[in-house]
């Protein structure tokens, strides 16, 4: 009796056998697809975030250089004397350089005047119209004064570069500075 069941039913097992064979053979390509598309939508979501984070960023830099006070434009000196050599040009410049000096409590050592370096763009590219020159100076003072006199360079109206500038301790008293110090001064013609 079961022998003659299974003899009737034989060939329809084996149809289904086949036919969940053939299944999973068709099936598994496509789950495995599935899960590889889900993988990487995941990795794509992932990058889309991270893009939305930097770009979350660069705005917020962006916003806050917008609403940053802007930067004051130096302007470059021109006297009143036209036409004159280069020395009346920077005459009120050194006087200005001497009384920031006296002001902060720097000592001026030593002060000599000499030609701008050829590489300075303005003198480079502007010789027509503006003049420049270097003012090579010896200050003596303390670190505190040093730091008052250069926030003073800094925060004074008129263009003034450094183009170097040295400190050495005193031999003696370590708390003195000598600060040599190149200054590029500018002027209109």
């Amino acid at each position: 009796m079961n022998t003659t069941i299974l003899t009737k039913y034989l060939p329809y097992l084996a149809i289904v056998i086949i036919a969940a064979a053939a299944a999973v053979w068709q099936g598994v390509p496509l789950v495995t697809g599935y899960i590889s598309t889900q993988e990487e939508i995941s990795v794509k979501k992932d990058k889309v975030a991270d893009l939305e984070r930097k770009v979350d960023v660069a705005k917020k830099a962006q916003q806050q250089e917008e609403e940053a006070p802007a930067k004051e434009e130096k302007l470059i000196f021109q006297s009143e004397i036209k036409n004159a050599e280069t020395d009346v040009y920077f005459n009120e410049m050194y006087e200005t350089v001497l009384s920031l000096a006296k002001q902060t409590g720097i000592k001026v050592r030593s002060m000599k005047f000499t030609d701008a370096p050829e590489s300075d763009p303005i003198k480079r590219d502007h010789s027509s119209s503006h003049t420049t020159t270097l003012l090579k100076s010896e200050f003596i003072g303390s670190y505190t004064q040093l730091q008052n006199f250069l926030r003073e360079i800094y925060r004074h109206q008129y263009l003034m570069g450094i183009n170097s500038l040295d400190i050495v301790p005193y031999e003696f008293e370590k708390k003195v500075l000598i600060i040599d110090m190149e200054l590029i001064l500018y002027a209109k013609k």
